[in-house]
């Protein structure tokens, strides 16, 4: 079972500061037109999957996936993925459907040691783009831009870390630390840096 779940088309619900612990899927949304926002949200030990947006025209920001099977399951349209984190998931940390995501993003987000990919597709995509995230210690690799996966073209500014840039994750503290190479390289380095004109 789910632990917050939205089938209603008609329906943009919207998800602030939410907790699903130990469920199936911890959020997800199951309609083709349904514009579900998440903010501040945390999918922990989820067997499926942390969240699984199939709708089109949603977004997360701020969510994290921690400790479960896949950390994010994007099947949707132009889903707006922003400062999320998958951490310590037995599968992809971020798994885009090749087929169905198209004009989807993910920016200033983090796959730390993930048992998959960091970020990866169910083929190789070309409509999908990520701006400046950030991988560590995944067990298939960062972000897969061979046979099943993101266009290289499509990655933009990738941070590659040298450690884990979290403070203490097994005390559930993913404050950045102060590491080099680590939580010290994402300080001060979300995207844009400046907003124009500034």
């Amino acid at each position: 079972m789910a632990g917050f779940s939205n089938s209603n088309v008609a329906a943009c619900p919207n998800y602030e500061s939410c907790y699903a612990s130990a469920c199936a899927i911890g959020f997800t949304n199951t309609t083709s037109s349904s514009c579900s926002h998440y903010s501040d949200c945390i999918a922990s030990a989820c067997t499926t999957e942390g969240f699984n947006l199939a709708g089109n025209g949603g977004s997360l920001i701020d969510c994290m996936a921690i400790n479960g099977a896949i950390g994010f399951l994007i099947g949707g349209k132009a889903n707006h993925l922003e400062g999320c984190e998958a951490y310590g998931n037995t599968s992809d940390g971020f798994r885009f459907t090749a087929t169905t995501t198209f004009g989807s993003m993910a920016r200033n987000c983090k796959a730390i040691v993930n048992g998959g990919w960091g970020f990866t597709a169910t083929a190789a995509l070309d409509g999908v783009m990520l701006f400046n995230c950030a991988t560590y210690g995944n067990t298939s690799g960062g972000i897969n831009t061979v046979s099943a996966g993101f266009v290289p073209t499509n990655v933009f500014g990738p941070i590659v870390l040298t450690g884990n840039p979290d403070t203490n994750p097994s005390g559930l503290d993913f404050s950045l630390n102060t590491t080099a190479g680590a939580g010290a390289a994402l300080r001060r380095a979300g995207y844009p840096i400046s907003l124009p004109g500034l």
